[in-house]
């Protein structure tokens, strides 16, 4: 039995939402590593494995800000840090190739911990809000495994093909949406701006791959939540059918 250009039509569109809303949830899983991990690599403590090289960072602890007020040589890890006492926040280490946006920096690093600036609040707001982000995206993805299943197997279940289309979608835009709100394109622009990463260093490349990461997922999972809106239509009237129109039964 052949299949009917609708069929195709109506298949394409499924296995696209699939395919795109797996893609999303891909960028997204790569941009929640580099905000909940690689960007908060070497701020504090010892220097780590990681080449990422933040241009100012917090002293070691045998140095602590909260005790000391003169500089040292065992302040900050050597010999790629020098010790520096800013007016407004004291002890820090900066990295010898300098910051692009000095303040927009220091209010990143969080030098005292208490994350009072707005800088830091936006990026606490954005790691918080992207594993939601992971989350949604992953349901709408697994939404549409199941719509697929349905397509194959129970083809006369158009109802609940059309409600899982239409759930899909909507956990795909929520997913958007919790990324709007936590305002994490408009973070990360500024992240980019300001160089916060020694020049030529790993970091400034960590940076660029996350603000690409970010903008694959929103376009992506845009064309995603389309694609499963867009079948929903297809789903009510043929269900999973080759040909023709699924049986309803009429109450009379």
């Amino acid at each position: 039995m052949g299949f009917s250009p609708r069929f195709l039509i109506q298949a394409s569109l499924t296995g696209a939402a699939l395919a795109t809303g797996l893609a999303a949830l891909v960028q997204a899983i790569l941009f929640l590593v580099s905000v909940k991990q690689e960007m908060n690599e070497n701020f504090e403590g010892e220097l780590t494995k990681s080449k990422n090289m933040p241009c100012v960072r917090k002293t070691l602890d045998i140095c602590s800000i909260d005790v000391e007020t003169k500089c040292g040589p065992a302040c900050c890890p050597l010999p790629d840090y020098t010790c520096d006492i800013d007016p407004a926040i004291g002890l820090n280490c900066r990295h010898d190739a300098g910051c692009g946006d000095d303040q927009w920096c220091l209010d990143w690093a969080d030098i005292h911990g208490e994350c009072k600036t707005d800088v830091c609040q936006q990026d606490r707001l954005v790691e918080s809000l992207v594993l939601w982000t992971v989350i949604t995206c992953g349901i709408g993805s697994l939404g549409d495994m199941v719509d697929i299943l349905f397509f194959l197997r129970y083809k006369d279940a158009n109802i609940i093909k059309t409600s899982i289309n239409v759930l899909t979608g909507s956990f795909k835009f929520m997913s958007l949406s919790i990324t709007v709100a936590a305002g994490a394109s408009h973070f990360m622009e500024d992240l980019s701006e300001a160089k916060c990463y020694a020049g030529g260093s790993e970091g400034e490349k960590m940076v660029d791959s996350a603000v690409a990461s970010l903008l694959g997922y929103t376009v992506l999972i845009i064309c995603s939540a389309v694609l499963s809106f867009v079948t929903s239509p297809f789903s009510a009237y043929f269900g999973g059918k080759t040909r023709g129109v699924p049986y309803v039964r009429q109450i009379r």
